[in-house]
């Protein structure tokens, strides 16, 4: 509940705009190096208040026509407003930028579908006036959000201490336009997050909470831990309540890097999506002149994107405990998208089954009776993690099920038999006793 000033970096010395367009000319005169006018600047959304932004076309009569998938922005422009839109992009980026935000978001609820019949509350932390503000009130893109999805009601709360003022500014009792009347309400709340939260009680199961480019992790670069020690109240309440926290960084070589550290090393957070390129970042790249190849050293919002729920408390740590010098996370990580993070990479559950099948079936000499159990049996915990990621999907107890028996068998081949010596024990029993709770919990909430 601490007053953190939103997302601010310290502005470098010499700031390099690098438009990703055929024809940036005459766009750098319309972005504000420094708007706060203290050395310090907002988040990364920089253009000047007067910049008008481009009009989108008409929201097709079927959604389902939009495309929203991880080839990002080229395959959206195409189906929202053909090649006219693409090569409005090309011409004229700023629209990306301030689009960047309600389409990240629809990205990730296209991804983690909300559950059915209830409303979506949507909560964006740290928000300011001259970024989530500024574009839900001089565009339209906000309201892409409910044309994306007309069978959910989406309310839409931007919340931050610098946010201009608190009011309504979208009411569900009132009359609006058939544009604006699919969102529920949309509110503005100048407060900081602990206050907003201590004064309305929203239901874990029923809101998304969103911190664009809050820069917490910076702390990697810089050294100076002060912007997270003021985020961790923040942060640990939402990730004890069991929030799903969708959070996107401006950078890896930092940000990226020192959030990933904090989630994983000191809240223990779970990750529904593990850290990843965001399809929907925004178009301009700005990039401090004085760094080099080897120490490159730039910002471009919404860059990448990760998605935290709950928290397990075998991971949990002190801020002490992490500091630049070390960035390491040691632990196994896996999502509900079929990622999975090991010794410092992330990769596809299913590149690492093929590439094992692949070193198999490639092999100069046939394998040995015991290492062709060994795979086998690996082969076999896979299924059941992918088994457990269907049912967090789509919330079918079958797949749970099937995962709690075979987390068992391995178990107790585990114990029988020599050849499966190589397999993790202790991630097996982890996964047979998650499953086993699950199992519990739908079994007791059939009864209720």
């Amino acid at each position: 509940g601490t007053a953190h000033p939103s997302r601010h970096h310290r502005q470098p010395q010499h700031v390099r705009i690098e438009l990703r367009v055929m024809d940036a000319k005459g766009l750098e005169s319309q972005i504000v190096e420094d708007p706060r006018g203290d050395g310090m600047y907002s988040g990364t959304f920089r253009w000047r208040k007067g910049k008008v932004f481009r009009d989108l076309p008409r929201f097709p009569s079927d959604p389902k026509n939009v495309a929203l998938s991880r080839r990002g922005w080229g395959e959206y422009l195409r189906s929202r407003g053909g090649e006219f839109l693409v090569k409005s992009a090309a011409s004229d980026p700023s629209f990306l930028d301030a689009l960047s935000f309600p389409l990240t978001l629809a990205y990730i609820i296209k991804t983690l579908p909300p559950p059915p019949g209830q409303p979506l509350h949507i909560i964006v932390i740290g928000a300011t006036v001259k970024a989530e503000e500024r574009v839900l009130m001089d565009t339209s893109y906000w309201y892409e959000l409910p044309q994306m999805f007309p069978e959910l009601c989406i309310n839409l709360t931007l919340v931050g201490p610098e946010i201009s003022r608190t009011k309504t500014v979208l009411s569900g009792r009132r009359k609006e336009t058939s544009k604006q009347s699919r969102f529920g309400f949309v509110k503005l709340v100048r407060a900081t997050v602990g206050k907003y939260f201590r004064q309305n009680r929203v239901d874990p199961k029923q809101a998304l909470i969103v911190g664009f480019n809050t820069g917490f992790g910076n702390f990697v670069e810089s050294g100076n831990k002060r912007l997270l020690k003021e985020w961790m109240p923040d942060l640990i309440l939402m990730v004890q309540t069991g929030y799903r926290c969708l959070f996107t960084c401006a950078n890896d070589y930092a940000d990226l890097t020192g959030e990933f550290l904090v989630q994983s090393r000191v809240l223990g957070s779970k990750f529904e999506i593990l850290p990843m390129k965001n399809p929907f970042d925004s178009a301009s790249h700005f990039s401090d002149a004085a760094s080099s190849e080897s120490n490159p050293k730039w910002s471009r919002a919404n860059s990448f994107l990760y998605v935290v729920r709950g928290f397990d408390a075998r991971r949990m740590g002190s801020l002490e405990s992490i500091n630049g010098s070390d960035i390491s996370v040691k632990c196994t990580l896996y999502d509900s998208v079929g990622r999975c993070y090991k010794d410092g990479s992330i990769r596809e559950l299913s590149q690492i089954e093929r590439e094992a099948h692949e070193k198999c079936s490639n092999s100069p000499s046939t394998p040995s009776r015991d290492e062709k159990m060994l795979l086998q049996a690996r082969r076999l915990e896979v299924l059941a993690g992918l088994k457990m990621l269907e049912y967090k999907r789509r919330g079918k107890i079958d797949n749970v099920l099937v995962a709690k028996y075979v987390y068992r068998r391995l178990q107790y081949l585990h114990r029988s038999l020599p050849a499966l010596d190589g397999l993790n024990a202790k991630r097996i029993e982890k996964n047979a006793a998650d499953a086993e709770k699950v199992c519990v919990r739908a079994a007791a909430e059939e009864n209720t």
